[in-house]
């Protein structure tokens, strides 16, 4: 690894077997916000994000049989949803990127604690809900212990719940989906400005003196210099066969091929796109932001235990 992605202490984790520790820690040198404005804060990270797990590609592959296990395994929403209090908060799509942004915006008046947890795979909203609730359909929900908020005007009142778990579908909605009336997608500082809204008012209206905030998924942003390399006939092929990051199992020779290629992996029965390769161009006015596969960004989730002050 260069270019200072690295420290002695990150070797050390690795050689300790504590790989996800010290890709964490990398991350957080990455996504240090301080004197940063919110765009040039997203558009460096990437930049960097897509080096350091290049590099990891490069020389520790076993990092994505090891994120593929990790996503097998309890979820920190699973163990917090057993206890006889709490309050979590779900943000679909929250990703490490907005984390470092909330702890950074909210430690003037809470006490925050931030660590990771996993995605389910593939790195979707559905895999996740069915695990955590035990269905997908979550909106009309009726239930005394739960909230499904879909913007800043639905928040209204919380159930006062000894446990109560919150969904919120920001910041997924304007992550992956266009403004009315423009075909560009939200700007990634409003998308951000919007989340810390919501969160800020829950952590205002919520009873609880403790929250936990974490996410069912992250992102990748495959904008153009943030994708891995790969030949015209690759990404030929790619497009061929996956619409999303994604795709149900299927015998034929294009996945086959990509497969032996290491560029997708198979997992609970579908096929997932590796790392950050991508047939998609990353120009014009296309969302670049994805979910699905199996990357850093896409797979290891937020963790934010808030405490107020």
């Amino acid at each position: 690894m260069t270019n200072g992605l690295y420290s002695p202490a990150d070797l050390e984790l690795f050689f300790e077997g504590k790989s996800f520790d010290a890709v964490f820690q990398m991350l957080r040198r990455i996504w240090n916000p301080e004197g940063k404005p919110t765009r040039e804060y997203y558009r460096e990270g990437e930049i960097e994000t897509n080096k350091l797990e290049e590099t990891l590609l490069e020389l520790y592959p076993d990092l994505y049989e090891e994120i593929i296990k990790a996503c097998e395994k309890e979820k920190v929403a699973e163990e917090i949803r057993r206890r006889d209090k709490y309050c979590l908060v779900l943000m679909d799509s929250l990703s490490i990127r907005e984390a470092m942004l909330l702890e950074n915006d909210l430690q003037e008046q809470y006490e925050v604690n931030v660590g990771y947890s996993f995605s389910a795979l593939p790195s979707d909203t559905d895999p996740y809900k069915h695990r955590i609730f035990g269905r997908i359909n979550i909106a009309q929900w009726e239930n005394p212990d739960f909230k499904f908020i879909h913007d800043l005007t639905s928040i209204s009142v919380l159930p006062e719940s000894d446990t109560l778990t919150i969904w919120t579908q920001l910041p997924d909605d304007k992550l992956h989906h266009t403004r009315a009336g423009h075909a560009e997608p939200w700007a990634i500082e409003d998308v951000y400005a919007d989340t810390r809204r919501l969160l800020v008012e829950i952590l205002q209206t919520c009873r609880h003196d403790e929250v936990v905030v974490t996410s069912d998924h992250g992102y990748v942003d495959l904008t153009a210099g943030c994708t891995f390399p790969m030949g015209e006939n690759w990404k030929k092929m790619l497009a061929n066969q996956f619409k999303e990051r994604w795709r149900k199992k299927e015998n034929n020779w294009e996945l086959e091929q990509l497969f032996e290629q290491k560029i997708i992996r198979y997992t609970e029965e579908c096929y997932v796109i590796q790392g950050r390769y991508s047939h998609i161009t990353g120009r014009g006015k296309v969302n670049t932001r994805k979910h699905g596969g199996l990357s850093i960004m896409e797979c290891m989730t937020p963790v934010l235990n808030v405490r107020k002050k």
